[in-house]
C-alpha cells in the first residue's frame, strides 16, 4: 500500500500567526499533494470579481496556494470549501470555485464541498433535505450534474 500525503492549511494565515507557505511546509519530499480549506466567510466574502480577485490573490488566497503547489511540483486539492453561516446563500462562490477547478482541472487531485447543517456552519446543499442554501443549491447541481 502507498501513502499518499496531502499537506492541507487554511485560507489565510495559520492560527499561530505564521505564514504556513514560507514556516510550516515540511518540504518536498514529504508532501504528495498541496491542500487548502476554502470557506466563504465574512473576513473574505466573495460577492463579485473585486472580492473573487481578493479571494484569489489575497494574504494565504486559493491562488496563492495554487501556485505555491505548482512550484514545488505538487498537485493542488481543496479538501474541504463550502459556504458559511455568516454570508448565507451564495451562487456566486459556488459559480467562481466551479471555474477554478474547472480552469485548474489538469493540476487538481481532488476537490469537496463540505456540505454541513450545525450551529457553526450551515453550509448544506442538499435540496432533497431542505438545504439552508436553495440558489446555491441549484448553483452547484447545475454545474456538477
Amino acid at each position: 500500500m502507498q501513502v499518499v500525503i496531502d499537506w492541507n492549511g487554511n485560507y489565510g494565515y495559520s492560527q499561530v500567526g505564521l505564514d504556513p507557505l514560507k514556516k510550516l511546509y515540511p518540504g518536498d519530499a514529504y508532501v504528495d499533494i498541496v491542500g487548502l480549506d476554502a470557506y466563504d466567510r465574512k473576513y473574505f466574502h466573495v460577492h463579485d470579481e473585486a472580492s473573487w480577485q481578493n479571494y484569489l490573490h489575497g494574504v494565504g488566497g486559493l491562488d496563492v496556494w495554487y501556485q505555491f503547489a505548482m512550484k514545488h511540483h505538487k498537485k493542488f486539492s481543496v479538501p474541504e470549501w463550502a459556504l458559511y453561516n455568516e454570508e448565507g446563500d451564495n451562487p456566486y462562490y459556488i459559480q467562481k470555485m466551479y471555474s477554478f477547478f474547472a480552469a485548474h482541472a489538469a493540476h487538481i487531485a481532488y476537490e469537496c464541498y463540505f456540505s454541513y447543517n450545525a450551529r457553526f456552519i450551515q453550509s448544506d446543499i442538499y435540496p432533497q433535505k431542505g438545504s439552508h442554501n436553495p440558489k446555491s443549491s441549484v448553483m452547484y447541481a447545475a454545474l456538477w450534474s
